[in-house]
């Protein structure tokens, strides 16, 4: 039996969308404003670190909660593991169980029962989201209310946002 068609047909690669010229001048200089200031640079690493060790707290509070007391070098690792397993890009809307499913994961390798994990991944994960949610609500109405601001009067530009906090 002969085939005239080809079996397997390679469509042409379709190039990546490629930013507008506004987008990278924004993100250009939001960079190079954060790069050039040494202050900022620590205060931004502080922050993350801040925001890290808080995740490493609060998952280790929800494993004594449970009653289960593991080193804590285990949960830093295991909150290592869940991190980098965030920023893989899987299509999830809100990487709802990608969390959830690596702590239970790296948990369960240190022989910690699954049910114990995954209750331990779920309530450091709702109390993390009732911290953040004030934060970043906080945050946003701020500098929404300051783009609508400039907006009404006309003076948008492509600059990066001050921060309020500095």
């Amino acid at each position: 039996m002969e085939f005239d068609f080809p079996l397997f047909v390679f469509r042409e690669q379709q190039k990546p969308h490629a930013p507008s010229m506004k987008s990278r001048r924004l993100m250009s200089g939001c960079f190079s404003k954060i790069l050039a200031s040494k202050p900022l640079v620590a205060l931004s690493f502080l922050v993350s670190l801040c925001d890290w060790s808080c995740g490493v707290a609060v998952l280790w509070v929800a494993l004594l909660g449970l009653n289960v007391y593991v080193p804590f070098w285990v949960v830093i690792v295991t909150m290592a593991i869940g991190e980098m397993a965030q920023t893989i890009p899987i299509g999830v809307p809100g990487m709802l169980g990608i969390y959830e499913a690596a702590i239970t994961a790296a948990l369960s390798i240190f022989s910690m029962p699954v049910a114990i994990a995954a209750s331990a991944a779920l309530l450091s994960r709702v109390v993390v989201s009732l911290l953040d949610l004030p934060i970043t609500g906080i945050a946003a109405y701020h500098y929404g209310f300051k783009v609508l601001d400039n907006r009404r009067q006309g003076m948008l530009e492509m600059s990066p946002p001050k921060f309020a906090f500095l």
